[in-house]
């Protein structure tokens, strides 16, 4: 429990809940309390609540906040908290087809991926994968989904004109004549 005094405080060291440390790039915030508090407490009373804060640029995955419970443990002692970094939202959308996102939290994080799809009729220009890095970077570049343009692959082929007839072409007659004959051997 807390007392106040002469400007100084004593935690009672037989209960509560023993201090945690912040995650990896990340601390925590101990309410009603000042930093010098904090250095000297081995222990902080029942129903005493803290919150993960992380630097900027990342973002706090598991619990955000701890409560002390009666029993000395802390809420959600189970469960990590980590502050991981933090890709750009843009690639959480595609124009023209789906972006399909796996394993995310409130924000794209480390080991967040998506998976693109284009609408029919447009294909995709581009990695159809990308994951958020350690960096905060997105593994591959965003994508495109495109329209066909006249004259590519996407392009229905024009339909073949209808066979000619050897009959109908002297030239093509005379080609077939020649290839059915048996090759002639000079002597």
């Amino acid at each position: 429990m807390l007392q106040a005094g002469d400007g100084s405080f004593h935690l009672n060291i037989t209960e509560g809940c023993k201090l945690i440390f912040p995650p990896w790039d990340g601390g925590i915030r101990y309410r009603g309390l000042t930093r010098e508090q904090v250095k000297m407490a081995r222990f902080l009373p029942f129903d005493y609540e803290i919150e993960y804060v992380c630097r900027p640029e990342r973002e706090i995955v598991g619990p955000k906040v701890r409560k002390c419970l009666p029993n000395g443990t802390w809420t959600n002692s189970d469960v990590e908290s980590r502050c991981l970094r933090t890709c750009p939202k843009m690639h959480l959308s595609l124009e023209n087809g789906q972006a399909h996102v796996w394993a995310i939290e409130r924000v794209p994080v480390e080991g967040t991926w998506v998976e693109y799809r284009c609408n029919a009729g447009f294909h995709l220009v581009g990695s159809p994968r990308s994951n958020c890095t350690k960096a905060g970077r997105w593994s591959s570049a965003k994508p495109v989904c495109q329209s066909p343009t006249p004259g590519s692959a996407m392009e229905e082929p024009a339909p073949a004109p209808p066979p000619r007839s050897a009959a109908a072409h002297p030239g093509r007659r005379r080609l077939l004549q020649q290839q059915q004959q048996p090759p002639r051997f000079c002597p």
